[in-house]
């Protein structure tokens, strides 16, 4: 989504400062995207996110489920435009076992555009660094990564 808000802003010659990547990949391989990979990736997803919620008392999270599917499918039918913007990836620094064999530094996300993308590690697995523990040094990084924008911003 931030890449498409980004080409429709820079197409309305609205200026884009920040292009933030939550350990997203600029493409799956074929294998990643069979509907049982598919599937099996979003119900281990949901049960995390389940898992939570529960925590806090948040009942009803199966609508989850069909916003992955729904994501999923929007995926597999994007074609990702070459922007002349900085991205800035926050990559988490656990692979899941489905990823490792496209594992890639950048998460294939250089080749989309004109300038050097810039990547923070951040703890945990995909599903996992929006979550405590981790979640504390995602925004350390998010912070520090706004910070370092021009001061015109």
């Amino acid at each position: 989504m931030a890449i498409e808000i980004a080409r429709q802003f820079t197409e309305k010659k609205k200026k884009v400062n920040f292009i933030g990547l939550l350990d997203g990949w600029a493409f799956y391989p074929k294998e990643v995207l069979q509907k049982s990979v598919i599937e099996k990736s979003m119900a281990r997803q949901h049960e995390i996110i389940k898992q939570q919620f529960d925590s806090y008392d948040i009942t009803s999270s199966d609508f989850l489920l069909d916003l992955q599917h729904h994501r999923s499918s929007l995926l597999s039918q994007y074609q990702l435009p070459i922007l002349d913007q900085q991205l800035t990836l926050f990559k988490a620094k656990e692979l899941l076992p489905l990823l490792e064999p496209m594992e890639a530094h950048d998460n294939y996300w250089q080749a989309y555009s004109t300038k050097p993308v810039k990547i923070y590690p951040v703890p945990g697995l995909h599903d996992t660094m929006l979550l405590e523990p981790h979640v504390q040094e995602l925004a350390k990084y998010f912070n520090e990564s706004l910070e370092e924008l021009p001061e015109s911003v």
